[in-house]
């Protein structure tokens, strides 16, 4: 029983790591996580925040992308990242419901974003969350947003949308790991 709920812990926890960019690790716009329980686990959860002066070195909207069964953070519009630039990247190799992809579709899909749905986000207009745009070409199709996304609440539905900060719409199959803070 021990055994049980310490592996059920450890599925939820985050495992977080520092990534900066070196030439050993990066190639042009992504740079690879070197973590080995990613390794063949498409289905992890990634969210990724920039540190220190990454801002100024990459102002460019970054996402997790997951290739030849390792996974990377990488500029979405592939302007190559700069050396140096460094990330807080979380980790959680298993879904559940505060961990888990969202993906854009024609029915979530609104002129205000996409639309979460999710307990602990539902009618929630003060719940604290991240999103990072999953793109997993190896196993799914899905469409790269080459533009910075954000969530904002929608009162009047009741719920959160993603949608691009600069008003471009989002498109079908588009892909965002969500991870909600408890």
């Amino acid at each position: 029983l021990i055994l049980i709920i310490g592996l059920s812990v450890s599925a939820t926890y985050a495992q977080e790591i520092t990534l900066t960019t070196t030439t050993a690790n990066t190639i042009a716009s992504r740079v690879i996580i070197d973590m080995p329980a990613l390794s063949n686990n498409p289905d992890a959860i990634i969210v990724a925040t920039l540190l220190g002066r990454t801002a100024t070195l990459n102002p460019h909207p970054i996402g997790a992308w997951y290739y030849n069964g390792k996974w990377s953070i990488f500029n979405t519009n592939h302007t190559s990242l700069p050396m140096g630039a460094t990330f807080k990247v979380e980790v959680f190799l298993t879904p559940d419901a505060n961990h888990f992809l969202h993906l854009v579709t024609k029915e979530n899909l609104s002129g205000e974003g996409s639309y979460l749905d999710n307990p602990a986000l539902n009618n929630n207009p003060k719940a604290q969350f991240k999103i990072l745009q999953n793109h997993a070409p190896d196993n799914r199709s899905n469409y790269l947003n080459k533009f910075e996304a954000k969530a904002e609440y929608n009162a009047a539905a009741g719920k959160w949308a993603i949608k691009n900060v600069n008003g471009e719409p989002l498109y079908p199959n588009t892909a965002y790991n969500v991870v909600i803070s408890p």
